[in-house]
């Protein structure tokens, strides 16, 4: 399902994956140091020791960073304008104020 999801979200999205522990006593957010290979080796580093060190404040920050990067958010901005199939926010501003405006 993961790959069939990476495979439509388009060329250049990055997709970073976790998985559960096969163990009875699996790591705290074993999933996430897992999905930081996917990330620049220095801000997974960092937030892999953030995680070790228990600095939750500091890892929920950096998770904002790494997705709120204006790069991430350029290209989320990109995709939903190519599957709306226009060209920029003020013709997608448009559609979609035509596909909501009553008869």
């Amino acid at each position: 399902m993961i790959d069939l999801f990476a495979s439509d979200a388009g060329r250049g999205t990055r997709v970073l994956r976790g998985w559960c522990d096969p163990v009875t006593a699996p790591r705290p957010l074993g999933p996430l140091i897992d999905a930081l290979d996917g990330l620049d080796p220095q801000v997974a580093a960092d937030m892999a020791n953030d995680v070790e060190t228990g600095d939750m404040s500091t890892v929920y920050r950096r998770l904002l960073e790494v997705h709120l990067s204006p790069k991430t958010v350029s290209h989320h901005v990109e995709a939903i304008l190519t599957r709306l199939e226009v060209d920029n926010r003020v013709q997608a501003a448009r559609e979609l104020n035509r596909d909501t405006t009553p008869s």
